[in-house]
């Protein structure tokens, strides 16, 4: 599918999820990027910030936590599946543009609000996206080596890896619930934040966008700006484990202070 970027602002994102990675592409995405600069600039900034919430204070807020991974994940998938489903009809540019835009900000506060009623779906997207975020970074480290077969415009390593980490995440985190809040948090704002990162640096490069990409190009230069991402969010994901640990044992601490200055209130001054 191709969109004419005068038409469509994100035009630049669509390509740079449903493409591979070739030269012409990137070429081709690195003009619409420029064309659509504010856009592209403010999506990655909006993400940024709400990947480092997540990332940093994701166990102290829980229910904002929730509502933001819910709005992400679900609307990044729907993103992913939509150039798909609408190349199966026949619409213009703008009408194509808008069920591709629209769409996952619907399906991502559909989400997003539910996730506020009903915790435990919140948790499992939460725990779907970390684990489908830790098996792309399995793939795209080590087992895009073995992609066993295309299918589409990508793998079937790619679809197990994914599909399997995120039931796998979301029935551990449903499970375990807040001992591994932590750790699931770190993993989702850790993928969020690089993922935002990739498309700022995609400003001075457009072949940082190679982790959006459904498979990856090893034999081009594509892949040398994407393993690089996939340490990144590994460094980040301790950071977050780390910073939100400190934090926790803080909040813990200063109420254990708490309950004792409570307890000694209720010792009579005059014992008679």
């Amino acid at each position: 599918m191709v969109f004419n970027s005068s038409t469509c602002p994100i035009s630049w994102l669509v390509h740079a999820v449903a493409s591979r990675p070739n030269a012409t592409e990137i070429d081709a995405l690195a003009d619409e990027l420029h064309d659509d600069l504010a856009t592209s600039i403010a999506l990655a900034l909006t993400l940024l910030c709400a990947s480092l919430f997540v990332l940093f204070l994701g166990n102290r807020l829980v229910r904002p936590t929730l509502f933001l991974t819910s709005f992400v994940c679900a609307g990044a998938s729907t993103l992913a599946l939509m150039p798909s489903i609408v190349s199966n009809f026949t619409m213009s540019d703008t009408s194509s543009c808008l069920w591709i835009g629209l769409t996952p900000l619907g399906v991502g506060l559909a989400a997003g609000l539910i996730s506020l009623s009903c915790l435990t779906f919140g948790m499992a997207v939460l725990g779907g996206g970390a684990g489908a975020g830790a098996g792309y970074a399995l793939y795209i480290g080590v087992l895009h080596l073995a992609p066993l077969w295309e299918v589409g415009s990508t793998t079937l390593m790619l679809i197990l890896c994914v599909c399997l980490g995120a039931m796998a995440g979301a029935a551990i985190i449903v499970k375990f619930e807040k001992s591994v809040l932590i750790v699931a948090t770190s993993a989702v704002g850790a993928m969020g934040a690089i993922s935002a990162t990739a498309l700022l640096l995609a400003h001075y490069d457009a072949r940082f966008l190679g982790s959006f990409q459904a498979s990856v190009d090893v034999e081009g230069n594509s892949y040398s700006f994407v393993w690089p991402q996939a340490l990144a969010m590994l460094v980040l994901l301790l950071l977050g484990v780390l910073v939100q640990c400190k934090l926790d044992q803080r909040h813990k601490k200063r109420m254990s202070g708490q309950t004792s200055a409570l307890r000694n209130a209720r010792v009579p001054l005059i014992v008679p």
